[in-house]
């Protein structure tokens, strides 16, 4: 008789490596291939990327060249408004100096940079033309600097009119070549990704083409193997894998298939075993849950599938001052005494409902929810119940510190702006008048530097309090921000408001604290007199009224000049 060869289980790692050496050899033509388009990606992208680096350095310079231009013009402009003073005027003249340098660096920098970069014969003219142009500016600005100081009379408007409109041409050049040179980049950038893309398909084709002829090659005989070791066992497995999700828990797995299907068969069957022990403990878990729940801080009522309540924890009867036989008796609709309240915000899964209900004298956050099962079939409702009280509470205080300045009380920057907004919008709206008062302390930085911070501080506060008395019910005081302070006066004319400007100013002149005095100067700015299309242009109105009550010699309140539409 003859005896059974019993030959070892094979694995599925020896299963899919029985295909001849040809596979191995086609996997390793591909990967060759691959690497071959890799590197040649490679090579071309990291010569993009250093004509992109120096595209964007280009673009950088020549962002900066513009940046510091508008700066040297910007300087100009206050040298001639603040050159009276001529510790300003050697101030401001320095800075325009420096701007007017820096640009002229970068516009130097940018000829190097443009021929590595092999910008168009146009990029070249325009920044010669760039150059010339600034230069031709440098040269008149220093002409109208002699003239400035050379005309004591009408020197603003004399040393203005002379480089007036000659910052146009640098300008436009300038904003040229940015522009060129942007689209250059972005062609640069462009063309890489064109590139990147095109050698990135030719490798994806290639190795594809070489994986789809050995995927053709090889399916009849892995689809032979893998049925007989493989499939047919984990079919055999499903089934019992589905008895015991049925809830049959002596079912063993056969262990038959190729070895890893074995040892997963063994693996299974003491998992199984594991279950029987495991189920014997979930009620006890269940058990834990329901403590949990029953002694949770927060409210918790559920419901079955039709609304009927059947759990409440105590802290829902604290929180709403109800028994649990009440709840249950009244229906989980009922839990606010507002069964419209919650049958809404379950419909609407609460979107667009308020969660937050004042009941039992507390302030109660509500959250609630209807579940249903991957079918749709509805499971039940819960309610999550949070007393809120004390965290309202801490909410209000901290938002009223947000709004309002710790020295004096007033209210912050951040606060006037919001209703700056706001009331110019309603001013706008109501065709009503809108008063900003805008001032700060004369030479408090002297005051400071003399008296001391401590002493600055408290007459600030004193300031605070001056504006608090004189100010209306209606009318918001605010620190600015450091000495600058203003007042936002809704429904106020331009009449009043000389008044009220008048009224504040005499009123600090007289203040004295601990035996000192100081004075203020105020601009302001009245809707619809003054330009107010934004918050912005209406506070520089009144800005610009406190520099003239400044240049006026101070203790004085000034007008913002009437609006020409």
């Amino acid at each position: 008789m003859f005896k059974k060869i019993a030959f070892p289980k094979p694995t599925i790692t020896f299963l899919i490596l029985v295909i001849p050496g040809v596979l191995l050899l086609g996997v390793t033509i591909a990967g060759l291939k691959g690497l071959m388009t890799l590197r040649d990606a490679q090579v071309a992208a990291h010569m993009d990327r250093e004509r992109l680096n120096l595209g964007t350095h280009v673009v950088d310079t020549t962002r900066l060249a513009q940046v510091h231009f508008k700066k040297q013009v910007q300087e100009w402009k206050n040298m001639l408004i603040r050159g009276h003073d001529p510790e300003q005027y050697r101030n401001y003249q320095e800075k325009f100096f420096h701007q007017e340098t820096l640009v002229r660096d970068y516009l130097n920098l940018l000829s190097p940079l443009f021929k590595k970069l092999e910008m168009s014969r146009e990029a070249f003219e325009e920044l010669e033309k760039s150059r010339t142009t600034h230069q031709q500016l440098s040269i008149r600005y220093r002409s109208a600097m002699e003239q400035f100081l050379a005309t004591p009379q009408n020197a603003y408007r004399v040393a203005d009119q002379m480089v007036q409109g000659m910052d146009r041409a640098p300008t436009e050049a300038l904003d040229s070549l940015v522009k060129m040179v942007t689209h250059h980049v972005r062609d640069i950038e462009i063309e890489a990704g064109r590139r990147d893309m095109a050698n990135f398909e030719m490798g994806i084709l290639g190795v594809a083409v070489v994986l789809l002829i050995l995927t053709v090659a090889i399916i009849p005989l892995l689809f032979f193997l893998f049925h007989r070791q493989v499939t047919t066992p984990i079919t055999r497995m499903i089934r019992v894998i589905t008895a015991m999700a049925d809830g049959n828990l002596d079912q063993k797995a056969p262990a038959k298939g190729c070895f890893e299907l074995v040892e997963m068969a063994n693996c299974f069957n003491n998992l199984a075993e594991q279950l029987k022990k495991t189920h014997s403990g979930l009620k006890s878990e269940g058990d834990k849950l329901t403590t949990i729940i029953l002694s949770a801080r927060e409210g918790i009522v559920v419901t079955d599938q039709n609304d009927e309540v059947v759990l409440v924890n105590p802290s829902t009867e604290r929180l709403l001052g109800k028994t649990a036989v009440q709840i249950s008796e009244e229906g989980f609709f009922n839990l606010l005494d507002d069964p419209s309240y919650l049958k809404t915000y379950l419909e609407r899964a609460g979107t667009g409902m308020p969660d937050i209900q004042v009941f039992n004298s507390r302030v109660l956050n509500i959250h609630a929810n209807t579940i249903y099962t991957r079918g749709g079939e509805k499971i039940g409702s819960a309610a999550l119940i949070r007393d809120v009280t004390e965290e309202k509470r801490l909410e209000t205080e901290l938002r009223q510190l947000s709004n309002t300045d710790g020295l004096t009380g007033l209210f912050n920057r951040r606060r006037m702006d919001e209703l700056l907004q706001e009331e110019l919008g309603r001013a706008k709206r109501y065709a009503q008048p809108l008063t900003l008062m805008l001032f700060d302390v004369d030479h408090f930085k002297k005051f400071n530097d003399t008296h001391g911070h401590a002493m600055g501080d408290k007459v600030l506060s004193a300031i605070a309090r001056e504006m608090k008395t004189l100010c209306r019910e209606m009318d918001a005081p605010c620190r600015y921000g450091g000495e600058e302070f203003c007042i936002l006066l809704p429904n106020t004319n331009y009449y009043g408001a000389g008044l009220a400007g008048e009224r504040l100013r005499k009123g600090i002149e007289a203040m004295t604290v601990e035996g000192l005095q100081v004075t203020i100067s105020i601009g302001i700015a009245v809707y619809p007199f003054t330009e107010g299309e934004n918050p912005d242009t209406f506070l520089k109105g009144a800005d610009k009224a406190l520099y003239e009550a400044k240049a006026a010699g101070r203790n004085q309140v000034c007008m913002a000049a009437e609006h020409q539409p």
